[in-house]
Formats: structure tokens, C-alpha cells, sequence
């Protein structure tokens, strides 16, 4: 378990340099009603496979369950923004190719 260790390490400051602040950009976006771009689906969809993936780890340390637990509920509730922004008749339909200039 001391491995893991060094992997938890890199986790969590990937975690706090790269998903949390682009989650909190997504969010912003979200809640002026725009739509998620194809690339902002591509990445709540591998966020959320990865912590799938890291299950066996969290199960190994029960002390880090909560912060994945959070990570999880974050881009869920990205996932669920952006499905109910695409539904909305009052989404920004403009930014549904942003990101790919």
C-alpha cells in the first residue's frame, strides 16, 4: 500500500490543478444555459470512467472516500446540467460546436 501512496499524491494534485478549476468552468457555463461542447461531454464522461476505475484504490483507503465520492457528485451533476441545458428550449444553441475552431 505504500505505492499507492505516490499515486493518491498525483491524483489529488491533478485533481486540484486541472478537474476541480475546468469542472468550475463548466459549471459557470452551465449556468448561464449553455450547452456542453464535445469536448466538455468527452471529458465528464472519462472523469467519471477514471473514478470507476479507481474504485479498487478508494476501497484500499477508506480515508479519500469522501473526496471521490464529491468528485463524482460534481461531474454527475455536470452530466445531468448539461442534459437538462440540452433539453432546455432556452439554452444557448451557439455554443454547441465551441471548442472546435
Amino acid at each position: 500500500m505504500n505505492a499507492d501512496r505516490g499515486v493518491i499524491y498525483v491524483l489529488l494534485d491533478h485533481f486540484t490543478r486541472h478537474l476541480h478549476p475546468r469542472a468550475i468552468e463548466i459549471e459557470k457555463r452551465l449556468d448561464a444555459g449553455e450547452r456542453l461542447n464535445d469536448l466538455e461531454i468527452a471529458h465528464v464522461a472519462e472523469v467519471l470512467e477514471e473514478m470507476t476505475l479507481l474504485r479498487p484504490l478508494i476501497e484500499r483507503h477508506p480515508e479519500h472516500r469522501s473526496l471521490a465520492e464529491r468528485v463524482i457528485a460534481l461531474y454527475a451533476g455536470i452530466a445531468r446540467r448539461g442534459l437538462e441545458n440540452e433539453t432546455s428550449p432556452h439554452s444557448d444553441a451557439t455554443t454547441e460546436t465551441a471548442g472546435h475552431s
